[in-house]
């Protein structure tokens, strides 16, 4: 085994690698939502797209919690191992879809998504809980680089996609990134024995069977907390379902073609990428108070409900409006030809929207910790979610 230091650094290389593995499968169907409605064998109607999307994320409404729970009992890597196993189901039943006919390929599809719902939070959240008390005086960067790192997952996703679709179709747009999910199950096992193997080194383990009943230990929650959840939900529901509309809200609005639409939604990802990283090394030299952090939380929510009033009803072609056709081809038989979109104005958007979401989303994960107790820790992270 190496150093603790290294295991340390192993530690959150697996985790950075789970986070991307998880984000490109995640995002996957966001990319392909027009070809899932066209390409046989799913030719999914927008209903069972819709179906798709609100059975991955309604798990989500109390697994967290559960996985906080269960964490707090277990212990915060086992949990993470046996949810990614979870998410490794699920990403092996959607691959397979690819190769089922008729009926069978929307319902290995819808089970292997559910499967991945169920797990996709609680893979997210619970390194926090492992992670974080062996990085007390640099969590903040750290998470600006795991942030970053996750993101890079739905950069790589937006940025593929399309050219596997074009290369193989679905079958390969599909099985390439559920490939990709089902391996972070390997590196999440490797993380639980990397922490084992440091709490058997630290003192501060065998306290775990000092601590209060979980029951009394809740009553202790500061009311901050739960403002601090408030303002958590608001945020992830108003962003994160645009990552799964999105694509094909582009493609329908801006009359632009799939590659370029997801191509657009490379720039919010991107912003999360390249600013969590600096941001949360800022963060941590400067020592920011909770109250600081809280103001540019506000701050930078406020360009996310504007970019996306714009993005919901700029016009077709950006706001401009199409030129009339000239008379002569019109006398000719000949249909104008298409008017190509007008790009500025979605991308201003997206590039707004990403450019707010990440740092509203890196100031909630860096500050969790100021307002939650560290006992509790667990299922605190569990509930923000």
């Amino acid at each position: 085994m190496p150093s603790p230091c290294g295991r340390r650094c192993l530690l959150v290389a697996c985790v950075a690698y789970g986070l991307f593995a998880n984000h490109w499968a995640r995002d996957s169907l966001g990319a392909l939502e027009v070809p899932l409605e066209s390409d046989a064998p799913y030719s999914l109607s927008a209903r069972r797209y819709n179906a798709l999307t609100s059975l991955y994320f309604l798990p989500n409404i109390g697994v967290p919690i559960l996985a906080g729970v269960l964490a707090h009992r277990f212990g915060a890597a086992a949990t993470y191992a046996a949810f990614f196993a979870i998410a490794a189901a699920g990403n092996g039943l959607v691959g397979a879809s690819v190769a089922a006919g008729g009926g069978g390929a929307f319902g290995l599809l819808l089970v292997g998504r559910a499967l991945m719902g169920i797990a996709y939070e609680a893979v997210d959240v619970l390194p926090i809980g492992f992670v974080s008390p062996r990085f007390r005086d640099t969590w903040t960067a750290l998470v600006g680089l795991l942030n970053g790192v996750n993101r890079l997952g739905s950069v790589t996703n937006f940025l593929l996609e399309p050219l596997l679709y074009r290369a193989g179709g679905l079958p390969l747009a599909l099985s390439v990134p559920s490939a990709v999910g089902a391996s972070g199950l390997l590196t999440a096992l490797l993380a639980w024995r990397v922490d084992a193997s440091l709490s058997r080194a630290d003192e501060a383990a065998a306290q775990r069977a000092e601590e209060e009943p979980l029951r009394t230990s809740l009553r202790s929650l500061p009311r901050v907390f739960f403002l601090f959840l408030l303002g958590g939900a608001c945020v992830y529901g108003a962003v994160v379902p645009f990552w799964f509309i999105g694509a094909k809200h582009l493609q329908s609005r801006f009359g632009m073609p799939l590659a370029t639409a997801d191509a657009l939604l490379l720039l919010p990802e991107g912003m999360i990428a390249l600013v969590a990283p600096p941001f949360g090394l800022l963060m941590d030299r400067r020592r920011w108070s909770l109250t600081k952090r809280l103001y540019w939380s506000a701050a930078s929510l406020a360009p996310i409900p504007v970019a996306l009033l714009l993005l919901a009803w700029l016009g077709p072609a950006g706001g401009a409006p199409a030129l009339a056709p000239n008379v002569t081809t019109l006398a000719a038989g000949n249909s104008p030809p298409p008017a190509a979109p007008n790009l500025l104005a979605p991308a201003l958007a997206t590039l707004v929207l990403g450019t707010g979401y990440a740092f509203a989303q890196n100031l909630i994960w860096a500050s969790l910790t100021l307002v939650a107790p560290p006992k509790l820790l667990n299922l605190c992270s569990g509930a923000h979610t």
